[in-house]
């Protein structure tokens, strides 16, 4: 840490204690970039040794402070959470209220759908599911075909829900599920019943307690290989790149065999998905943000 450090930081701490706005519900994307200043670059700045002779009394008291501005306004935000948990589950809340309720609080410096990064109202989402119980993926699954698991994007959800006319009498199946972002969100937002499909007993037990707290009845976790779970009742299937190579060679030739049942729609997002644009039985019909939609053909 250097004397241009320790000046960038009080200026950055100066600017965030000062703005009293910060403190009002409504201001949530502005304090929510607030925390993300006051841990990077301050905090993590704070950690490096400093290369200032006798600086360490500096740090220590630039530390504190910044932990003191970190603590109250992320209990301002836990409050938030907590107040649109109680909201969103009301059973007199539609699941278009809830939708536009959680639209109020997307960052209009929000990245690119493709970035793959995450903004405030990722944060808004895990501070209500409480999914940030985050659990190391077993052993077991360490299968090379298989992708270490990854969210999708908050925003990416949203974009998706109110595109895709999602009906009362679909079944969505997020398959490889991870945390249970998608098959919950689906649940909360639609009237359509939403199945996650994952096979980390762990991630799985995380998003279970969810659906749990907060009493969705059309949200499922089953924890099980895709290859093996029982997909028959799906209309729409959702993949952020879960699995490449023979695994997902293995699962489109399963949707394929649904599709020769009844029509289903495939959504996708997210990288090493290029062939499944070579299937023939699909046909890509809209894109949604950084998500292609897939129809079935006859």
């Amino acid at each position: 840490m250097t004397n241009a450090h320790i000046v960038q930081i009080c200026r950055i701490l100066d600017a965030i204690a000062g703005d009293t706005t910060l403190h009002d519900e409504d201001r949530y994307v502005e304090r929510t970039e607030a925390l993300d200043q006051l841990e990077f670059p301050i905090l993590a700045t704070l950690i490096e040794p400093s290369t200032i002779p006798h600086a360490d009394d500096q740090r220590r008291a630039l530390t504190h402070r910044a932990m003191i501005l970190h603590a109250e306004l992320s209990a301002i935000n836990t409050r938030l959470f907590q107040h649109l948990c109680t909201t969103i589950t009301l059973p007199t809340t539609t699941p278009d209220q809830r939708l536009q309720l959680l639209r109020r609080y997307i960052s209009p410096n929000s990245p690119p759908f493709d970035s793959g990064e995450y903004d405030a109202l990722d944060v808004l989402v895990n501070g209500i599911l409480q999914l940030d119980q985050h659990t190391e993926p077993e052993e077991a699954v360490g299968d090379p075909e298989m992708i270490r698991y990854q969210p999708t994007p908050a925003r990416a959800i949203l974009e998706l829900i109110e595109q895709m006319q999602i009906r009362p009498t679909d079944v969505f199946y997020d398959l490889g599920s991870g945390l249970g972002h998608v098959t919950i969100l689906v649940a909360l937002l639609t009237e359509a019943s939403a199945v996650g499909i994952e096979i980390d007993q762990g991630l799985c037990d995380v998003a279970q307690h969810c659906i749990r707290r907060l009493a969705l009845p059309t949200a499922t976790m089953v924890c099980s290989d895709v290859r093996a779970a029982d997909l028959s009742e799906g209309t729409i299937f959702y993949m952020y790149t879960p699995f490449t190579g023979t695994i997902l060679q293995a699962v489109l030739e399963r949707l394929r065999l649904i599709a020769m049942q009844h029509p289903i729609r495939l959504c996708t997002y997210g990288p090493y998905l290029a062939e499944v644009a070579l299937q023939p039985w699909l046909t890509p019909v809209s894109a949604v943000g950084a998500i292609t939609v897939y129809m079935s053909t006859p």
